[in-house]
């Protein structure tokens, strides 16, 4: 089952979306709100579905603390600690 969607206009406040993240091969590009509700839909769900985890909660905390130029891996770990 698909989570709710988080919309670009929810996290663009003024219209315009500025913050980059670092992609896994050091290049910048901007904030892409689906990417990241699927990657925190793959990491809910491998290896062991949690079942506990609302996917709408964690997108929000994660696009709530999202700073210009962090890594994906630093998304990644955010998603664990929003998920708990």
């Amino acid at each position: 089952m698909d989570a709710p969607s988080v919309s670009d206009a929810e996290f663009k406040s003024d219209g315009v979306n500025q913050t980059t993240i670092i992609n896994r091969h050091g290049q910048h590009e901007p904030v892409d709100i689906q990417k990241i509700q699927q990657r925190i839909q793959y990491l809910i769900n491998h290896p062991t579905p949690l079942t506990h985890v609302d996917p709408v909660v964690i997108i929000q905390r994660v696009v709530s603390g999202l700073a210009d130029g962090m890594t994906t891996s630093e998304l990644d770990e955010m998603v664990k600690t929003c998920a708990f």
